[in-house]
């Protein structure tokens, strides 16, 4: 629900990167205050809140610039609460698929329909655990082609899956992937190793059992054997791009989280 929260506040900003309406939504019927709960004070100021926000608006660049080119599928793992499928502004010939879990969805659709918001393109969520699994299988059934270009979104997910999770998963998105596919996403750097932060992070994440089990050194090295050409930014270096500060020290050759991009040659 962070993740919702913190898309929240920054819709609200008179400088906003995105707005997203339905993260309030989803706030209020998690039964959070609107103006949050998670006993963060100048929450604009934080970490997480800021890299949040300039992550948010590098993947929603990554989808629009897709989509632009012709690309009409879109593939969100681990959707979460999502709801770009609602305010990206994606025309009736693009499908999102969203996968997630059942009990995700149940709880996600009811505060959709609650709030009477309709996606602008098509939406449809597939159940299924991204970890575990055979999501793939169910992305089909569920009318993905994988002849055709397709965005994929991994966003947060990478760093919760071991480094052969993480093959696994590039090559099943490979498989799935026409020539012309982007893959977008995020994951952690060398640097989240020993920033101060990061650790912090992940002790509270280990405590509630997800704890962070990987990172990269190089996306693009990271990509390549699976057959797409990528690249990456830091996200603090992504951030002053776009006038927003990430507040950790981050030493040059040791990132602490990267944005990702690729595509499938």
């Amino acid at each position: 629900m962070a993740t919702a929260y913190f898309r929240s506040v920054e819709s609200k900003r008179p400088d906003h990167l995105f707005v997203d309406d339905l993260a309030e939504k989803f706030v209020i019927a998690s039964g959070m205050s609107p103006d949050g709960d998670l006993r963060l004070p100048n929450v604009t100021e934080t970490r997480l809140y800021r890299t949040n926000a300039a992550r948010t608006h590098y993947l929603d660049e990554q989808v629009r610039q897709a989509v632009a080119a012709g690309v009409r599928q879109v593939v969100i793992l681990g959707a979460g609460l999502d709801s770009r499928a609602f305010r990206l502004g994606l025309s009736a010939e693009v499908t999102v698929f969203e996968v997630d879990l059942e009990s995700l969805f149940e709880f996600k659709d009811a505060a959709v329909a609650a709030s009477g918001r309709e996606p602008t393109c098509r939406r449809i969520t597939v159940a299924g655990d991204v970890e575990t699994d055979d999501w793939s299988s169910a992305l089909t059934a569920a009318g993905h082609n994988a002849a055709e270009p397709t965005v994929w979104i991994v966003e947060s997910l990478f760093f919760y899956l071991g480094d052969e999770q993480n093959e696994r998963l590039l090559s099943t998105l490979s498989e799935l992937s026409a020539s012309g596919t982007v893959l977008c996403g995020s994951h952690f750097g060398p640097g989240s190793r020993e920033e101060q932060q990061t650790q912090q992070m992940n002790n509270r994440a280990t405590e509630a059992g997800s704890a962070f089990r990987s990172y990269v050194d190089d996306p693009a090295a990271w990509l390549r054997p699976h057959g797409w050409e990528g690249e990456g930014v830091s996200i603090a270096d992504y951030a002053a791009t776009i006038d927003r500060h990430v507040p950790y020290t981050e030493e040059p050759g040791n990132v602490v989280a990267w944005l990702l991009s690729g595509r499938r040659l």
